[in-house]
């Protein structure tokens, strides 16, 4: 059975369908996927909320993870992505709502490896969505 709320059960989750935001990177034979569900920030100025936070398996994930966050004038959106606590990806977007254009981003992510995407933003609280998806090999 997966963990979080999208999986376990049968080959696309329980009874076939989709049962909320996942907590961890859902499989399905060798297809994996998570929905982050929505994500508020409540204007921390930093990357301080959490949007994924899990531990990948026996297993080697190449795919790509893809966010949209609502836009709002003034404001900055900060994003980083790490692997093992080690940052592989961090940026700050100003308030242009056409400069967030490093999507997808591409990740191969090693066995046993602890995932974690954080953002912030500041001004007003704003909400992020992110999917990650892509393909396992064993």
């Amino acid at each position: 059975m997966a963990i979080g709320g999208g999986g376990g059960g049968g080959p696309v989750g329980f009874a076939n369908s989709f049962t909320g935001p996942s907590t961890a990177l859902e499989i399905s034979g060798d297809f994996a996927y998570a929905y982050s569900g929505q994500v508020s920030d409540p204007a921390s100025g930093a990357a301080n909320s959490t949007v994924f936070d899990f531990t990948t398996g026996n297993y080697i994930f190449a795919g790509a993870i893809t966010w949209v966050t609502n836009y709002q004038g003034g404001n900055d959106t900060y994003v980083d992505i790490s692997l093992n606590d080690g940052k592989i990806f961090v940026a700050t977007y100003d308030t242009d709502p056409h400069v967030v254009n490093d999507q997808p981003f591409d990740l191969v992510i090693p066995p046993y490896t602890k995932v974690t995407f954080k953002w912030g933003t500041t001004g007003v609280t704003r909400e992020l969505c992110a999917l990650l998806v892509g393909r396992i090999y064993r």
